[in-house]
């Protein structure tokens, strides 16, 4: 029983900080268009199940490892948490060892701290567990460490760090300046086109195209009544040209308007058309003028001696 509770109390706790990643199809697993990328080579499609492992090859490799040593920290890391971790520190501190020497061209202080650093590094790689099952596009990655969550900050760190180092890995160089710059040219062509499309407008003096759309579609149902109408108008021209043209088939040639027999009295007939001429004119200026005015005793003057004759 004592070694039990001996064992209990040396034997240090484990915390396990469980994640997942989905390999998805998206712009990291779809190779781009050639003619839309700036790289001089063809990506070749490889199947499903060899992207996977080359995720699961990232994520155990030393950069990510280092990069994530150095954001979460080697001396937090490294820091002994259970009392037997603290125990064997102790122990391990009374054995005499030399102080660590410039190497290179690094400081001792260098040295010193890249020896942390890898030793953090080699700790973190032993905390890391990786599973794939068959034919899955998961990865579900485990980090077990002496703190929660040191646990839980050495996993969150890991896929962020991993998904910011796979956008990079599978980004074309210079693609993101190159279509920023076609975007602008873009934007810059359709704004251009927007400003013709207005002076057109203005100088042609259209406000709307709806509105000119329905104003020529007025004018083409005006034409085409006036059309109708007219086709109509020529039948009825046509029909009247053949009706004259018969007419004048069947008109002679002389026509008699008047017979006169014996001899005219053309002087009697003029000086009947002269009293007539007098008499019409002696009203109107009767109408006009009083009845002693001197165009009026004139005129009844001459009307009277006509009358005699």
């Amino acid at each position: 029983m004592p070694l039990f509770l001996l064992a209990v109390i040396l034997i240090p706790a484990q915390y396990d900080s469980y994640g997942q990643l989905l390999v998805r199809l998206g712009r990291g697993a779809v190779a781009m268009d050639p003619t839309a990328s700036l790289s001089q080579t063809v990506a070749i499609q490889d199947s499903r199940s060899s992207q996977v492992n080359s995720v699961r090859e990232m994520i155990q490799s030393r950069a990510m490892a280092q990069r994530v040593v150095r954001e979460v920290g080697a001396d937090r890391i490294l820091e002994p948490r259970s009392t037997l971790s603290k125990l064997s520190e102790s122990l391990t501190s009374f054995i005499p060892s030399g102080s660590p020497k410039p190497l290179g061209d690094l400081s001792a202080d260098e040295v010193t701290a890249q020896i942390q650093e890898e030793m953090a590094i080699m700790k973190f790689q032993q905390s890391l567990g990786l599973f794939t099952a068959t034919d899955s596009y998961t990865i579900d990655l485990e980090v077990r460490t002496e703190d929660p969550f040191l646990s839980r900050d050495l996993l969150s760190t890991l896929i962020r760090v991993y998904q910011e180092h796979h956008a990079t890995a599978l980004r074309s160089e210079g693609s993101y300046e190159f279509f920023s710059e076609q975007a602008e040219i873009a934007h810059a062509r359709a704004i251009a086109a927007k400003d013709a499309l207005r002076r057109a407008r203005s100088e042609r003096g259209m406000i709307d195209i709806g509105s000119s759309q329905s104003a020529l579609r007025s004018l083409l149902s005006r034409i085409e009544e006036d059309l109708v109408q007219t086709e109509s108008e020529m039948v009825s021209a046509e029909s009247e040209v053949q009706r004259l043209t018969s007419q004048i088939a069947t008109t002679p040639n002389t026509i008699e308007s008047e017979v006169v027999r014996g001899i005219p009295k053309k002087t009697g007939s003029t000086m009947r058309q002269s009293l007539y001429d007098l008499e019409v004119r002696y009203n109107e200026l009767a109408a006009k003028y009083k009845e002693d005015h001197p165009k009026l005793r004139a005129l009844r003057e001459q009307l009277n001696a006509s009358s005699r004759i």
